[in-house]
């Protein structure tokens, strides 16, 4: 398995815990916090979502190689 797949599974596993955590905390304790702590989360992803993917366009993740041309 290389470096990439490990590593995107170990940020799933963070994820799904993390994930497991806030739920079983927040509804635990308030019917107020879980939409507060979502509302803010939501509000964050966009421009990380945004952040990452104009990285990714720098990389040159949409770039063509001659050699995926000849073989169309």
């Amino acid at each position: 398995m290389d470096r990439k797949t490990k590593l995107a599974f170990v940020w799933a596993a963070i994820v799904i815990i993390a994930s497991i955590l806030i739920c079983g905390l927040t509804l635990g304790h308030s019917d107020v916090l879980l939409p507060i702590f979502m509302g803010v989360t939501t509000l964050i992803y966009g421009p990380v979502c945004a952040i990452l993917y104009l990285r990714e366009v720098k990389n040159g993740v949409f770039t063509i190689d001659e050699e995926e041309e000849a073989d169309e």
